[in-house]
Order: C-alpha cells, then structure tokens, then sequence
C-alpha cells in the first residue's frame, strides 16, 4: 500500500500544526490593583501630618487622575508618582493648603490599570485645617560663646525636604529615597557622602551607603560604610534599629500612648528614658525629636529626619536621664513658643551646673 505521507512529510506536517498553534496569541488580561480596604478613604485632620501614603500592588502599567467633585485638578492637594510599572508602589498624598472654607472638602484619587477596572480612594481635609508652616533653619550653640552650628532647609512642592544641611535627598525612584552631598572644606580637603534609604509599605525598611573624607595633600582617603534595618511595632512605630555597620549593634524603642519612653542599645553602651511634663505637641514639619536625639546623643539618622522611619514621638520629652558607657546624667529641655504655638527655641540644661546650656533656635519661612 503506498503510505500516504513519507516520514519526513509527517515531519513537516507536526511542525506546520506546531507553528499555527503557536501563532494564536493568548488574549492580553486585564491590568488589576490590589489596594487594601483600609486605603479606600483618607481624612486629614488637625491631628494628622502633612502627608499620607498609599501602597498597592499592580498587575499591570498604571496612571493616577486626581480630581474634586467639580472634575478639576485641586489645588490643596498632591499625589506622587502619578504613573508606574507593574508590582508593588506607594503613593505619597500631601496637603499644600490650608482649609479655610469652613466646610470639609473632598478629592478622589483614582488608579487606573492597563486595561481593567480602576480604583478609587477618597480624601478629605477638614475645615480649618491649618498647615504647619515649614521649618528653614536650626540653629545650634552647644556651650554659651560658642558660634552657632546652623542647618538649613529647602523644599519641593509636595513639602518634603530635598535639601538638609548640604545634603541633596532625591525621591524619583520609586520605594527609594537618596541622599548626595559634595563639600570642600578647603582645598586638598573634602567630603562625600551617598546614602540610599529603601523603603516598604512608605517606611524606612534600610539604610546603607558611606561617607568620605579625603586630604589629597597627604594621601589620606578616610571611607566608612553603614547599613541598618528598620523594625516597626503592630502601631508603626520604631521598635528596634540594627546596625550593621560601621558596627554591629541593635537600638530597641520602648513606646507608650504614642510617646517614646525609652530607648537602649544592646550593647549596654547607652540607655535613656524619657518623662513628658509640659505635654509639647512634636507637630511641626519635621520630626523634632530626630534633631534633639542626634544633638544629644549622636544618633543621626537621615530616616527620621525626613519623616520616613513610621509614627513620630506625639509630644516633644520635657527630660532625659540617660546612662552612657557607665556614666548617667540628665538634660532638662524647656520650650518657647511664639503666639502661634511654633516653637522657636529649645534650652537644654545639665544639672552640672546653670552654665552647662545648649540652645536650639528655630526659624520658619513666612
């Protein structure tokens, strides 16, 4: 009987099924956003910050449309970034007016995926809502006589800091924020530093980078790297710091009634405990307590200085008795004020004496 097909025609055959079954494409799904109940609504109130974040995850390319009830752009209102790619993002929701409509007023945000079904979240300010007006300058001087250590602050139209005493702090790629700075001392000396805080959920989860510092006259490079992980407690706030490098320690955060009581490194280097007195509001623009605890104690961390390492200390401690390195000791800190409720000086004093004082002077734009 004479075959009907050779091998090789059947060979040819599959292959032409083969490529015709391929050439039918799947059908492209619809692009989805995850975003939790929770998120659906935010009201700002005299009792919130400035800014709110919002993280979902997107199976697809995605845009935002913000818009009042009368379909116009707000103007009291921002959201950024206003697109992205699939995966996990946060959106950072910011108030830039005050309310003085004596009326609530609403915006819807909404989320549109490539494709599918947007999502919406609405946002209210309440009336009256008055914003903090935004910080320019510390000023310190750690011993009367001395010259003041000055910092300065610029910001970008959402309120967050990009600049901080010469450092240069970038948001544009998403869940990261950097930090740059460039200096020359003098010549044949000068400094680097790049940082890179990665965050999760709109917090701090990491911090790592390094600083140097160079005299080209001699030679000398002088590098040093960090890397510390953030740990946060079921309320979001920090509980616990740990370091890596330059050295491995943990710092551990003790809170009550949204207030930090105490704090300690494992290491049993130092611990401090804080009382709250005079019940002063830590409400500004920046996180006042990031500042006092770095001029205290050293502990410099760019997170909680840009508002990114979760919920702020609610009040401002009225004294610290602390141990370090087998020693104790307490400071007193008193708080003026100006008619409006901003503080614009902070005295710290030892009981070592009425000339063991330091003052931090606070000025704002107008």
């Amino acid at each position: 009987m004479k075959r009907l097909f050779t091998k090789p025609a059947l060979l040819l055959a599959a292959l032409s099924v083969a490529f015709l079954s391929g050439c039918s494409k799947d059908p492209v799904r619809p692009g989805t956003i995850d975003l939790p109940t929770d998120a659906e609504k935010i009201t700002f109130t005299t009792e919130d910050g400035l800014n709110k974040n919002i993280t979902f995850t997107a199976t697809s390319d995605w845009d935002v449309v913000l818009e009042e009830t009368t379909k116009t752009t707000p103007e009291w209102l921002t959201v950024s970034p206003m697109n992205g790619k699939a995966g996990s993002a946060t959106l950072s929701v910011t108030l830039t007016e005050t309310n003085t409509t004596g009326a609530e007023r609403t915006a819807t945000i909404t989320i549109r995926p490539s494709g599918g079904t947007a999502v919406t979240i609405s946002v209210t300010q309440a009336p009256d809502l008055i914003l903090p007006k935004k910080l320019t300058t510390l000023s310190w001087i750690e011993d009367p006589g001395d010259e003041p250590s000055i910092t300065t602050f610029s910001y970008d139209n959402q309120g967050r800091t990009i600049i901080m005493a010469g450092i240069s702090v970038d948001y544009t790629v998403a869940n990261q924020v950097k930090l740059t700075m460039d200096k020359v001392f003098e010549p044949g000396h000068t400094y680097e530093a790049r940082y890179t805080i990665t965050l999760k959920d709109g917090r701090a989860a990491t911090f790592t980078g390094w600083d140097r510092e160079i005299y080209t006259p001699g030679g000398i490079d002088e590098r040093e790297e960090f890397a510390n992980d953030y740990t946060y407690d079921k309320d979001g706030q920090l509980s616990k710091q740990q370091h890596t490098k330059p050295a491995a320690y943990t710092v551990e955060y003790a809170w009550k009634d949204g207030n930090i009581q105490s704090l300690e490194s494992t290491d049993g280097d130092f611990r401090a405990t804080l009382e709250y007195t005079t019940q002063q509001p830590n409400n500004l623009n920046i996180d006042t307590w990031a500042y006092l605890s770095a001029i205290l104690f050293g502990q410099e961390d760019y997170a909680r200085f840009l508002n990114l390492a979760g919920k702020r200390s609610a009040m401002l401690p009225s004294k610290i008795a602390y141990t370090e390195e087998g020693e104790s000791a307490s400071i007193t800190l008193e708080y003026t004020t100006d008619t409006n409720g901003y503080i614009t000086r902070i005295t710290m004093t030892s009981p070592d004496g009425p000339t063991d004082i330091s003052v931090l002077t606070l000025e704002y734009e107008e």
